[in-house]
């Protein structure tokens, strides 16, 4: 799946839940989605249950579910790849793995997440500390992913090191900040 913008999406389940796939075990690239997305247990605003490659997207939203809630995916299964970022909403779990980016992950070393540091995770802010000390958090391949703010939303450089393709109109897509907001387009093959 590539090149999907869905937006105002309302979306319910029950079990692989989500507003792009379900459970994806192929590729879902280049896709942004705004809207909530409610069911039972692996609900994520791009994909419940990640068996495959997620990249190059960007959500806004709800997710509300009881098990492997996050704001991306549910759960990112052994060795798949997710690289997005997740900029504005709420999660809502009432039971176990209920992370703002990614509710579970089984093992992954490609990962590469950021979302806005105000979004809350059962009504409250992520706080990781170091210590007793609150820090930001900054390893964008944990379950909360990078914590990022308002103005880095508008930097390209968030984006790209995360792989979006700013530059190169060779491939599929490109993207670009538009209206305060990122955006992409076919690239001109």
């Amino acid at each position: 799946m590539k090149g999907v913008n869905l937006t105002l999406a309302n979306v319910n389940g029950n079990i692989h839940t989500g507003g792009i796939a379900g459970y994806n075990d192929s590729s879902i690239n280049n896709c942004t989605v705004s809207g909530d997305v409610t069911g039972v247990s692996n609900v994520g605003l791009i994909a419940g249950y990640n068996y495959g490659s997620v990249s190059s997207v960007v959500a806004d939203g709800n997710t509300t579910g009881v098990n492997n809630v996050g704001g991306l995916l549910g759960t990112n299964h052994y060795w798949s790849t997710i690289r997005g970022i997740l900029k504005s909403g709420s999660v809502v779990g009432t039971g176990s793995n209920v992370n703002r980016c990614i509710g579970d992950i089984d093992y992954s070393d490609n990962v590469g997440m950021a979302a806005l540091n105000n979004i809350t995770v059962n009504g409250s802010t992520i706080i990781c500390l170091s210590g007793e000390v609150q820090v930001p958090c900054t390893n964008p391949a944990s379950k909360n992913g990078l914590d990022i703010t308002t103005s880095d939303l508008l930097s390209e450089i968030t984006y790209t090191d995360r792989g979006f393709n700013f530059s190169d109109e060779a491939l599929d897509y490109i993207w670009s900040i538009d209206g305060g907001a990122a955006k992409f387009r076919e690239g001109s093959l």
